[in-house]
């Protein structure tokens, strides 16, 4: 049965094929040598090489684009930075906000009306992340963390109107102010098309609790003495969410 040589076969073979007839084996085989010396050489290292930025050290940017969910923290209207304290442990913080105002007045006329809206949120969230598989172009992790949001709106209208004796009002402020503090889990991935830029999916779940604030006032009838309605509430609120997949993209540093 003929024996087939390999790189590491060198060695024990030069002593059987020594002699004056031995040269052109020897020759042969000092080239078969050569070449594998330079295969060897040549092989790149994956480790130098990897297809994902996933290692200790490493800084990433997120930003969720479009699906998610309305509740904190899965909102996709925010920004969030994640730094990996190890090569499958990372940490991400951020937060997500909102703005909204509205003003309008009608025409002029003798008997105008206004209307304001105003709003804004905040969250701040915190997560730490573990991946699953750290290896590949597709990874997969779990996340856990805490979360903190507040909430502000005011609504105000003012509308007259002509009565036999003058003017009426007919007016509504309404403001409400709540927080909220609780936390979330989520699973999802990242897929790297470049080593630097990834694709990231994630849905998750939330449960908090918070406080709320709402005031109510109106005045309505003639102008010149009108009624006057208002009401105050306190409330404890209780809230538990899920949320569709949220997409985005990271870039790392």
């Amino acid at each position: 049965m003929a024996a087939r040589a390999r790189c590491s076969d060198t060695s024990t073979l030069a002593p059987r094929i020594a002699g004056p007839l031995g040269i052109l084996p020897l020759a042969l085989l000092a080239l078969f040598a050569a070449t594998c010396s330079a295969q060897s050489d040549y092989e790149p290292d994956r480790r130098s090489s990897p297809v994902n930025s996933i290692q200790s050290g490493a800084t990433s940017l997120q930003f969720l684009t479009f699906g998610g969910g309305y509740q904190t923290p899965f909102r996709t209207n925010g920004f969030f930075v994640k730094t990996h304290l190890s090569d499958r442990v990372a940490l991400r913080i951020g937060t997500a906000f909102s703005i909204s105002q509205s003003h309008g007045d009608s025409l002029p006329s003798p008997v105008p009306s206004i209307r304001n809206d105003d709003s804004y949120s905040v969250s701040i969230s915190t997560e730490f992340e573990e991946y699953v598989d750290a290896t590949g172009p597709v990874t997969v992790f779990i996340g856990l963390g805490p979360y903190w949001s507040r909430s502000h709106y005011t609504s105000e209208s003012v509308r007259y109107r002509l009565i036999a004796s003058g003017y009426s009002i007919d007016s509504y402020r309404e403001e409400n102010k709540s927080w909220e503090l609780g936390g979330s889990a989520a699973v999802g991935f990242e897929w790297f098309f470049r080593r630097k830029l990834s694709v990231l999916g994630r849905v998750g779940a939330s449960l908090g609790f918070g406080k709320e604030h709402t005031s109510y006032k109106a005045q309505y009838g003639d102008i010149s003495y009108p009624y006057t309605d208002s009401l105050e509430v306190d409330t404890n609120t209780a809230s538990a969410s899920s949320s569709s997949a949220a997409l985005g993209l990271g870039l790392y540093f």
